[in-house]
């Protein structure tokens, strides 16, 4: 734990139902190179939280989908934290203590070496350490909270949630009792067009922060890599960006960008499915999802 804010529920921050309240905090996660980084989270709390059979607050961590790739876009900036009746307040308002990371390079966009943080867009084994580093790093500010924990994600992050029990299986993540992973997306080559192309897009700073010699250029057209830098610089949700991205460019990478050497890697590094899991996992998938197709969701489980 690097630093906490344990009140912030201020009206002028947030916008919460009543009797609630939400903690800040600061932690160290671990990017897929396995270097320490810092990233953020927040901690939402019912005035009387239920209990889980030690008597614990019980932890539900939540992993939100997609809501950009940027230093802004981070939920805890949000007044409403983005998903808010979604997911965190329906959790929340049940009785459940939510921890909710932002994830790496959103919220924090600074290492201990003043180095910018790409976030791992899309790689759900770095994502996953987050949401469980988040947890680990709330409880040593409150020890009031469960050992136990369960872990909720939803689209880009319903991966996450899969992640985690991928993870699981590798190493034993104490007090782990399950997942629900919410029409997962588990591989950017799943994904119908025109959004598999502007998610390989999204994905191309954590690609080239892990793969030094991957070329933006090599993946990205002209007008596509000046769009990416203009969307980094603007720093604003996906609500704005994805319709910028659909509308100004009709294809923002080359032909040949799903044969891209350093693509291929990253995919095979960072997607889910087809790999051992450890604990209860529950996927939910709706037949006519227009972005996640069942028949892939059900082939990858």
């Amino acid at each position: 734990m690097v630093k906490v804010q344990e009140n912030a529920n201020l009206t002028h921050n947030y916008t919460f139902p009543h009797n609630t309240a939400v903690s800040r905090f600061i932690y160290v996660s671990e990017s897929l190179s396995g270097e320490r980084r810092p990233a953020s989270g927040y901690v939402l709390w019912l005035y009387i939280p239920r209990l889980d059979a030690n008597g614990g607050n019980q932890v539900v961590a939540w992993a939100h989908g997609t809501l950009g790739p940027t230093v802004s876009t981070a939920p805890s900036r949000f007044k409403n934290l983005w998903n808010h009746f979604i997911a965190p307040y329906q959790l929340l308002l049940q009785g459940d203590v939510v921890v909710a990371p932002d994830y790496a390079g959103l919220g924090v966009g600074k290492d201990q070496n003043n180095q910018s943080i790409a976030q791992d867009f899309f790689a759900s084994s770095s994502v996953a350490s987050d949401v469980v580093y988040s947890v680990q790093a709330a409880r040593k500010a409150f020890p009031q909270l469960s050992e136990s924990l369960i872990v909720l994600g939803h689209s880009q992050r319903g991966v996450t949630a899969w992640g985690v029990a991928q993870k699981h299986a590798i190493s034993n993540i104490p007090g782990y009792l399950g997942a629900i992973a919410i029409s997962p997306v588990t591989s950017v080559f799943d994904n119908p067009e025109s959004f598999g192309s502007l998610i390989a897009a999204t994905m191309t700073p954590g690609i080239a922060s892990l793969y030094p010699q991957f070329e933006y250029n090599e993946f990205l057209t002209s007008e596509g890599l000046e769009l990416l830098k203009k969307i980094v610089k603007l720093d604003r949700a996906s609500s704005t960006t994805i319709p910028i991205l659909l509308t100004l460019v009709d294809n923002p990478l080359k032909p040949d960008w799903a044969f891209n050497e350093w693509l291929l890697k990253y995919d095979i590094l960072t997607a889910s499915g087809g790999r051992k899991i450890s604990g209860p996992l529950l996927v939910i998938q709706g037949d006519n999802d227009p972005i996640v197709n069942s028949d892939n969701t059900i082939n990858n489980f």
